[in-house]
């Protein structure tokens, strides 16, 4: 690495030190290296702190609760609207806790489902045969009628 312009002593054994990689053996597990620590007796970690994240808003946890309550009951208001909410995400304005998610692999395992001993469930069909189930085909479309059809959509309704 070449002295240059913006580069001191300090910033060239930096860029050296990113260069250099770990000792390993066969089977891919790290021997030795140059910058990690030897102290293995403890975890090494920083412990965090609100200082270091100057600009960024944090919010304590009893301020989230109380920002959650309000939500809600602007929420269940029904003549009242959010115009402008605050700049929380709203992943964190929905209580995890309330809104659970479905719990399927309680339900059903996943190798019971995906693996090799997984059960394929068939379905259930009123006919045993291609014929036969034309035949119930047929009878259905003859019993149908569209005046009663609740599901379909009129035009009248539309205007």
């Amino acid at each position: 690495i070449k002295k240059g312009i913006n580069r001191n002593e300090s910033t060239i054994n930096r860029l050296k030190m990113y260069r250099q990689r770990p000792k390993r053996n066969k089977e891919g597990k790290i021997l030795y290296q140059a910058f990690k620590s030897k102290d293995t007796s403890h975890q090494a970690r920083i412990e965090p702190n609100r200082r270091w994240f100057g600009p960024v808003h944090t919010v304590t946890q009893e301020q989230l609760t109380t920002f959650r309550e309000e939500i809600e009951k602007q929420r269940k208001q029904p003549n009242s609207y959010i115009l402008k909410s605050a700049k929380v995400p709203y992943s964190l304005i929905r209580d995890p806790k309330q809104e659970r998610k479905m719990h399927l692999l309680e339900v059903e395992s996943f190798t019971s489902t995906f693996g090799k001993k997984s059960t394929r469930k068939r379905p259930k069909l009123n006919a045993h045969s291609i014929e036969s189930l034309a035949e119930v085909i047929d009878n259905k479309a003859t019993k149908y009628d569209p005046t009663k059809d609740k599901s379909m959509i009129t035009e009248e309704e539309f205007k």
